[in-house]
């Protein structure tokens, strides 16, 4: 218990002598960091020096009172003894951290008792000889711990005026956490902050399927053997706000600041009216319940100590680890300097949906048969049994939302995909869907045109020099486009720079949709102005005069 004069501290005493004698019990001797308060429990002046010298463990932490520090003691490893399973465990228990000081040490030796489960090693067997490398290496350094002293005091000034509280949160593949600072400040505008609690733990694994750790390591973030990153920061940001409640309400402080460096997390809590799963949704309205979304900025990987939580760190990194036990400089600055509040101008919450269906077709695309012949790709079937690329759209966005929805459904996150498949096809599904189609057009007509612009040979390809004239880039869509002066014009992007259509099915069936379109127009002023097709313009003029229209 902290008082701030002596005077207080004679008072806390007295009452608690008062509360052990109506119990029937007597408080026999005291613990303090200041000489007067335990005076009167020693004989001399000579004895209660010595006392102050001694230091205090309680709940495996030590206390030294003359200089105020907690400190942490552990005793010494036997390398001679096997290193199995059950003594990682054992080993890793023995670290009594209740506070959550040195937590980024406690992630690290989980991680490596973690790892006895990926690669299925029984309790009592010994570990693979990496492993035991890596936990003899992790024992040695801990050694050290006691070069690590935490001041027990919170803040250095003598007067403080106002607290807040900041919590940082982060994830990564292996493991998510949170960490308390308290940032104190006097009248004069003075201010500090100091590491005051933290909490971490390791992402789940699900021992279903028989995996190798080269397997876990291997896994994409849609893995269902793991938490996705970002499911793993919402499962950190939760924490975030469990922890701020429990501090707040020890310290009765009101103020309260979380900083995430993960933006789609920020998203999901100033928009939680997107269609979200049940995961996502259950864990933002606990978010919301104990925290506002105002309450929540985004701060830089490099400037979040809770990296340290997710990823783990050595005696010797968090010992010379400001951000740890201080956190970001600018704590200490004034509010005004701080990052700006985040602003969730387009929070797009549909990203996912969108890549997830393009590996899914990719690989549907690229499929063999058993005597190597390739087998026909989605675009040849489209192309070859619609005569509409309205049409040809629409299918493929249908297959894509089937995609997203057979592998969603093995997530088990089929009620969210359930209602979102009985919705009509959205514009953006539909213009992902044309982008597909133009992409594997052009890849299969320009693929040496690719390959010469990504290798910056463009100009040195004999082949290409009708293509040259055009000036071709490659946009963040992967999709060829033309160049040249209309870049300077105040049009839209597509019509600056129309996509590039090669001969075939797929250009007809584009300048027909422009026909109907144009209520069937000449050729003059048919051709869509977001593509730029190469032919000589006889797609154009036989789609006119073969029009039954006219």
């Amino acid at each position: 218990m902290s008082v701030d004069t002596v005077e207080e501290a004679f008072q806390l005493k007295e009452e608690l002598k008062e509360i052990f004698r109506k119990a029937g019990m007597t408080l026999a001797k005291f613990k303090s960091n200041c000489a007067e308060v335990i005076q009167d429990e020693c004989d001399s002046d000579v004895e209660a020096m010595d006392v102050l010298e001694e230091e205090s463990k309680t709940l495996g932490v030590l206390w030294h009172p003359k200089a105020d520090t907690f400190q942490y003691r552990t005793a010494k490893f036997d390398e001679t003894l096997p290193v199995t399973k059950h003594s990682i465990l054992s080993e890793t228990a023995r670290i009594y951290d209740p506070c959550g000081f040195i937590g980024p040490i406690i992630t690290t030796a989980k991680l490596i008792f973690q790892e006895t489960w990926f690669r299925k090693v029984d309790w009592h067997d010994k570990v693979p000889e990496d492993l035991k490398v890596r936990w003899l290496e992790f024992m040695s350094d801990l050694e050290h711990i006691g070069e690590i002293k935490i001041p027990r005091c919170i803040s250095p000034l003598q007067s403080v005026s106002r607290r807040e509280l900041h919590i940082f949160c982060d994830a990564s593949k292996r493991a998510y956490g949170a960490v308390v600072y308290v940032v104190s400040s006097d009248d004069s505008g003075n201010r500090s902050s100091r590491m005051l609690t933290s909490k971490s733990r390791v992402s789940p694994y699900d021992d279903k399927n028989n995996l190798n750790l080269e397997l876990i390591e291997q896994c994409s973030e849609e893995s269902s053997e793991q938490l996705t990153i970002p499911r793993a920061e919402l499962c950190g940001a939760v924490m975030a706000v469990e922890l701020a409640g429990v501090v707040a309400t020890a310290l009765h402080i009101e103020d309260c600041f979380f900083w995430t460096d993960a933006t789609v997390i920020l998203c999901q809590i100033h928009n939680p009216k997107p269609r979200q799963d049940i995961f996502v949704k259950r864990r933002v309205r606990e978010i919301l319940a104990g925290s506002e979304a105002s309450q929540w900025r985004h701060v830089s990987t490099t400037q979040n100590p809770a990296d340290l939580l997710s990823r783990g760190a050595t005696v010797r990194q968090l010992a010379e680890s400001s951000l740890w036990w201080t956190g970001p400089s600018w704590l200490c600055n004034d509010p005004l300097d701080w990052n700006k509040p985040f602003i969730p101008s387009e929070c797009s919450l549909s990203g996912r949906i969108r890549q997830i269906p393009q590996a899914a077709i990719q690989s549907v695309s690229s499929q063999r048969t058993e005597d190597g012949a390739e087998n026909t790709s989605v675009y040849q079937t489209l192309l070859q049994n619609i005569s509409s690329i309205t049409r040809m759209k629409r299918t493929l966005a249908w297959v894509i939302r089937a995609c997203q929805f057979f592998r969603e459904r093995r997530h088990r996150t089929t009620r969210s995909v359930t209602a979102q498949r009985k919705a009509c096809l959205s514009t953006t599904e539909l213009r992902n869907a044309e982008t597909y189609i133009i992409r594997w057009a052009q890849q299969e007509a320009f693929g040496d045109l690719f390959k010469a612009i990504q290798r910056g040979k463009l100009e040195t390809t004999p082949k290409l020099q009708s293509l040259r004239k055009l000036r071709p880039f490659i946009d963040s869509d992967n999709i060829l486009r033309v160049g040249g002066r209309l870049a300077r014009s105040h049009e839209n992007f597509d019509v600056k720079h129309p996509k590039l259509l090669p001969k075939g099915r797929l250009s007809e069936l584009i300048i027909r949709r422009s026909h109907v379109e144009l209520l069937h127009a000449g050729p003059q002023l048919e051709g869509e102005s977001a593509y730029y097709a190469t032919t000589d313009g006889g797609a154009t003029h036989t789609q006119s005069t073969s029009c039954e229209s006219l």
